[in-house]
This record gives C-alpha cells, sequence and structure tokens, in this order.
C-alpha cells in the first residue's frame, strides 16, 4: 500500500474502532525489493506496529 493509503487505514480505524491496537504488515510471499517500499510506506502509519515476512524468506526453499 501506499503511504497515502496507510493514512487512509489510520483515519478508518480511528474513526471506526478506538480500541484498536494495531495492524501487522504482511510480507504475502512478495520480493524483497516490494517489501522495501512497503515498509517506507508502513513507516508513515500510526498503526501499522509490525510486520512478518516468512514467505518471502521461506517460499521457495520450502518448495525446493
Amino acid at each position: 500500500m501506499s503511504a497515502k493509503q496507510w493514512q487512509a487505514v489510520d483515519a478508518l480505524i480511528a474513526e471506526r474502532d478506538p480500541y484498536c491496537r494495531g495492524v501487522v504488515l504482511l510480507g504475502l510471499s512478495a520480493a524483497v525489493d516490494q517489501l522495501r517500499d512497503g515498509f517506507k510506506a508502513a513507516a508513515t502509519s500510526n498503526t501499522c506496529k509490525s510486520f512478518t515476512v516468512g514467505r518471502t524468506i521461506f517460499h521457495e526453499p520450502s518448495h525446493a
């Protein structure tokens, strides 16, 4: 997602779920370059608190 989309997510969560403690960014087997760009955009978010990238790292080796 873009930084603008993250801002929209932040606003939506603030409006509709003030008890939300944050969201997790999933790598979803994305390429490392895509992850880097996604991390940069997510860094602008107040609600993105963590990430997980296991499939990005282990997807290909697990299929081998």
